[in-house]
């Protein structure tokens, strides 16, 4: 079995430690992992999580340390922070925009 810090990583797929988890606008979760991928579960499809990909090694540390749900009209929404020095922007799965410099100083975010 799997047991400690391991259980939220090995609940949800994850390839590293889960760092964050955020509720999702309508129902669902994002998580952000220590393997620098975003995962987005849809409630009822929990086995099969949307795989966000942009986040990279930097400097030999790797982690997704921050997501944060947005929503509005034009659908579903994130921002992860990441350990590369990246907050990215995500809407319905696709990468909008990503913006550098905030560094290694995020570990969070509130809105």
């Amino acid at each position: 079995g799997t047991c400690g810090a391991f259980v939220l990583s090995a609940q949800l797929r994850a390839k590293g430690p889960v760092r964050c988890v955020c509720g999702l606008i309508g129902g669902g979760l994002a998580t952000g992992a220590m393997d620098n991928a975003v995962r987005v579960y849809q409630s009822g499809a929990w086995d099969s999580p949307q795989l966000l990909l942009g986040h990279q090694q930097r400097a030999g540390v790797n982690g997704v340390l921050a997501v944060v749900a947005t929503g509005g009209d034009e659908g579903q929404g994130l921002a992860s922070a990441g350990r590369d020095g990246k907050i990215i922007l995500w809407r319905d799965g696709a990468q909008l925009a990503t913006l550098g410099g905030h560094g290694e100083g995020i570990e969070g975010t509130n809105v």
